[in-house]
């Protein structure tokens, strides 16, 4: 009953659109705050949202870059390779030859989405005033939803991270095994970021990974270490880590994907944090 429930209401998510997605998201990224079916049933949420038509993604394109579509690109496919709740992808080739792909938000979707979040809020301040849900705290939500969202939907800034990220993995001179795309500034916009195209298998394929002799333990090791590096040392650190977001890629490297979520600590607690992992791993000195 509990599952059949849930599937329900991630329906419904799908059918109220892309806030009520982000939604889901949150709660399949989350799933020791929700029940077991309900974060189960929403992990369809992560990679099962319907596309919005082609014509449409290259019309935002050509709009942003202020160019006919043939002056910009060799090729252009209108299958989207994913779609997510706020943008989805497509391939491309780019006149000079380079093989990449276009990341476009969807049409109105700012508008759209901070309009759902304010009627969001609204009954979450009602549930807040029951005894129980109280204790769900549905105003936080509500509110950490709002400022992820508006970040995400800030291109250039996810597109400037990406830089950052991906400038910094090989700073100590390793890291080899480990990359992110480079963005393509000059194809880029307010709706659109241009990227490399890179080909791979999604981390959670396991049986296609097993298939290729890659050892999995490894690559999530090292992908780890750069994780840690990025959180500890450099800053901006992606915070959507999940295994779609990390690929083995075709030529043995794994990649990190997708910018629109990271976080940054204070370089208060990242010392706090390097002092404690030094202690536990190094000198194991506790005072």
């Amino acid at each position: 009953l509990a599952a059949a429930a849930s599937a329900g209401l991630v329906e419904a998510y799908m059918a109220l659109g892309p806030t009520f997605v982000k939604l889901g998201q949150l709660i399949a990224s989350s799933p020791g705050m929700f029940p077991a079916p309900l974060a189960d049933a929403c992990l369809r949420t992560l990679s099962d949202v319907p596309p919005f038509p082609a014509a449409q993604a290259l019309e935002i394109v050509e709009d942003d870059l202020g160019a006919a579509a043939d002056q910009v690109f060799a090729t252009f496919d209108p299958a989207p390779l994913s779609a997510a709740s706020i943008a989805q992808v497509h391939a491309c080739v780019l006149a000079d030859g380079r093989e990449a792909v276009l990341k476009i938000q969807r049409p109105n979707i700012a508008d759209r989405m901070n309009r759902d979040l304010r009627i969001m809020y609204r009954i979450a301040r009602l549930v807040d005033r029951t005894r129980t849900g109280h204790l769900l705290n549905a105003p936080g939500v509500v509110e950490d939803l709002h400022q992820v969202t508006n970040e995400e939907l800030n291109f250039a800034l996810e597109a400037h991270r990406q830089t950052q990220f991906r400038d910094h993995i090989g700073d100590f001179g390793d890291n080899a095994w480990i990359t992110a795309p480079e963005v393509h500034w000059d194809h880029c916009g307010p709706r659109v970021i241009c990227m490399e195209r890179l080909f791979g298998t999604p981390m959670d394929r396991f049986a296609e990974v097993r298939a290729r002799g890659i050892d999995g333990e490894l690559v999530l090791r090292r992908g780890l270490k750069v994780w840690m590096e990025a959180a500890l040392v450099h800053g901006p650190f992606h915070g959507d880590v999940h295994a779609g977001n990390i690929w083995v890629l075709d030529d043995g490297r794994a990649a990190y994907l997708d910018f629109g979520i990271m976080g940054e600590l204070p370089a208060l607690h990242r010392d706090a944090v390097r002092a404690g992992q030094y202690t536990v791993m190094i000198d194991g000195d506790y005072t």
